[in-house]
């Protein structure tokens, strides 16, 4: 009789070990918006955080000690933004199919009548693009350096949902049926993924070391993990009862985070597909997460009725924290001086 009491035993200890994780005090509330909000995000360092929302204005934020460094609005509804790499520059979208790109070292603010709706935007590694998804089935990009749209459209022939881009300049173009393009600098398409069943609504890129991953969520309630140099499906997460609105990955791809209209986000085990944490909603429905750099903290954005407020909530992980190498930069050698005759 003793051998199975030990097993059973075993059991229980590996079962705690492994108990998922519940948040429940948050550490900051950022109070600045008086509607909905619609997104909350960290810079690539994690040292920004940038929010827009139905209260037509976009807040930008140094995220270590929480003072707003910048705020500026729209004449309608923020739906989407997004931060440079070097966290100078930021853009920003309206349902009034406008785009606004702010450059903070020279003040200068950029406006631009996109032709259909904007469903996600991305700037490039290299900092030389800004590149826009619209359910008019097209991607556009922008020449930060010119301060022009370059005139071009790669058209996918149905809505693009969602978009990112990786390090090489590569874009992900997230589709109405599920499938996701890849596409080359030129537009040109390159590869598809396919897993999903319903329409790709989150899409985020990390290339970490040696190892280049993508994540992506859809209106299937599920999560997927995608290895992008060998297009291979690495994992599909499943939970959420619900639309996903919004999918990240920690910077040293240790961490799937997830946020649904079922009331929570998630974090997940990017390896086992564990279900590690769960951030309960504040109210009806959590449409954002986002981590910062070092996997300590995240933000939150919910809907919340009764009562009816309107707060990013900032949450500590108590995950370990693990300084990621920051991506190289896309630059060609310089050729060296001259030997002297």
């Amino acid at each position: 009789m003793k051998k199975p009491v030990w097993m059973l035993s075993l059991c229980i200890c590996s079962f705690s070990a492994f108990a998922q994780k519940t948040l429940t005090d948050t550490v900051m509330g950022l109070h600045e918006h008086t509607n909905d909000i619609n997104c909350a995000v960290y810079s690539l360092d994690g040292r920004r955080l940038i929010t827009a929302g139905m209260d037509r204005t976009v807040h930008y934020y140094e995220a270590t000690n929480w003072i707003e460094i910048y705020s500026y609005s729209h004449d309608d509804e923020v739906t989407q933004v997004a931060v440079s790499r070097d966290n100078a520059i930021i853009a920003s979208a309206s349902k009034d199919n406008k785009l606004k790109i702010y450059f903070l070292d020279s003040s200068k603010m950029l406006e631009f009548d996109h032709e259909g709706p904007i469903t996600d935007m991305v700037f490039d590694f290299g900092l030389r693009f800004l590149y826009t998804s619209s359910s008019d089935g097209n991607i556009r990009p922008y020449d930060l350096r010119k301060g022009e749209y370059s005139k071009r459209k790669f058209p996918l022939g149905m809505p693009v949902t969602a978009i990112s881009i990786g390090h090489t300049n590569f874009l992900y173009a997230g589709l109405q049926n599920g499938e996701i393009k890849v596409l080359n600098y030129m537009g040109k398409e390159a590869k598809t993924l396919k897993g999903h069943t319903g329409e790709i609504t989150s899409l985020y890129f990390v290339f970490y070391k040696s190892a280049m991953r993508l994540v992506s969520a859809s209106l299937d309630n599920s999560v997927k993990l995608w290895d992008v140099k060998t297009f291979k499906l690495l994992k599909t997460f499943t939970g959420h009862t619900w639309t996903i609105n919004h999918v990240e990955l920690s910077r040293d791809l240790k961490y799937v985070l997830s946020a649904s209209n079922d009331g929570t986000a998630r974090i997940w085990d990017a390896t086992t597909g564990e279900h590690l944490i769960s951030v309960p909603s504040k109210g009806e429905a959590t449409k954002c997460v986002s981590i910062n750099e070092d996997n300590q903290y995240i933000a939150t954005v919910s809907v919340v009725r009764e009562p009816r407020e309107f707060v990013v909530y900032i949450w500590d992980t108590g995950l370990k924290v693990e300084k990621p190498e920051p991506p190289k930069p896309l630059v060609k050698p310089q050729p060296g001086p001259k030997p002297k005759k």
